[in-house]
């Protein structure tokens, strides 16, 4: 898995789960800060990772199986389909990232659940 910046849309490995985004719950404007802060850099970057030796031998060690990176071909798919949008009709590149799965980070609905609010309730070690 791709060691990822949280502060940008990040690419996550092929071996991470495709969530649903928190998009749906954007307004206008977040949408266009996330439009304007998309950077398929950090997708390319997760497909070159999931294509190195050390990816898939972790890979066939965890699953008997190599990483075919067929999630992280979609996401950089994704991405660039929305960035080409935005050239031309930048509604419908809006609509397209509201309506993409692309992860905010690469541990999203692998380790943690994305929330909206900070959770008040401490989990006490018994």
């Amino acid at each position: 898995m791709a060691s990822l910046g949280s502060d940008e849309l990040g690419a996550g490995g092929s071996a991470n789960e495709s969530v649903p985004s928190s998009n749906n719950s954007l307004n206008s404007v977040e949408l266009d800060a996330k439009l304007r802060k998309l950077s398929c850099t950090t997708y390319f970057d997760g497909l070159v990772f999931c294509t190195t030796p050390t990816n898939q031998l972790t890979n066939y060690y965890r699953h008997g199986r190599l990483d075919d990176c067929a999630d992280a071909i979609k996401n950089l798919q994704t991405c660039m389909r929305i960035k080409f949008a935005k050239i031309s009709n930048k509604e419908k590149a809006k609509k397209m990232l509201k309506m993409s799965t692309l992860k905010t980070s690469s541990t999203v609905g692998t380790v943690w659940k994305a929330r909206d609010e900070p959770s008040l309730k401490a989990n006490p070690i018994d």
